[in-house]
Parts: structure tokens; C-alpha cells; sequence
């Protein structure tokens, strides 16, 4: 995909929806609440949020690739001690990397 400059005002309302998204998860809503993660389970969960916001924002010279946003997702859960069903982190990804072009 090919990288387009985020306005810098339109930084934070973008920050701010994927971090709506991520927050209606399933399974990240489900390892907050119940703490998989441990105590700081939302303190990584806001990091996933950072992560994937800086997957997008951040300066790179080669495109974006809709797998290294799954990583990103799939270590996060991990933190979280959180597995889920197959296709899952593919379908939050698609929605994410999809509205960006």
C-alpha cells in the first residue's frame, strides 16, 4: 500500500478511532476485563492501540503490508496471554489496513 502523510491535526481523531475499534474487540475487551494479562492488562491493551497507530503514522520508505499489521495484533494479544479464533486478527486488520487507503 502506498504511504499517504496524515495531516498532523487529523493525528488524534485517527488515534482516537482505532483505539474505539480496538476497544470493542471481543477478545481484547475480554482479556482487559478479566485480567488475563494481569493487573496492567489495559495498560497493554492502550499499548496495542499505540502500536498499531504507530504502524500507520510512522515514516517508512518501503508500503505498509497488511501482514506486519497482523503481527502486531498477534503480539499484543500474546501480552495479553489471549488466543483467538482463526481469521480473527485478520478481519480487525483488514477493517483497520482497508479504511487507510
Amino acid at each position: 500500500m502506498e504511504t499517504k502523510k496524515l495531516a498532523v491535526e487529523s493525528a488524534p481523531v485517527f488515534q482516537e478511532g482505532l483505539c474505539f475499534i480496538l476497544t470493542r474487540w471481543s477478545a481484547l475487551t475480554a482479556a482487559v476485563e478479566n485480567e488475563w494479562g494481569g493487573r496492567d492488562s489495559r495498560g497493554k491493551a492502550n499499548a496495542i492501540c499505540t502500536d498499531v497507530f504507530a504502524f500507520f503514522t510512522a515514516f517508512r520508505a518501503e508500503p505498509l503490508h497488511i501482514d506486519d499489521l497482523e503481527n502486531i495484533l498477534e503480539q499484543g494479544l500474546l501480552s495479553l496471554n489471549t488466543l483467538v479464533e482463526y481469521g480473527s486478527i485478520e478481519e480487525v486488520s483488514s477493517v483497520f489496513f482497508f479504511a487507510s487507503i
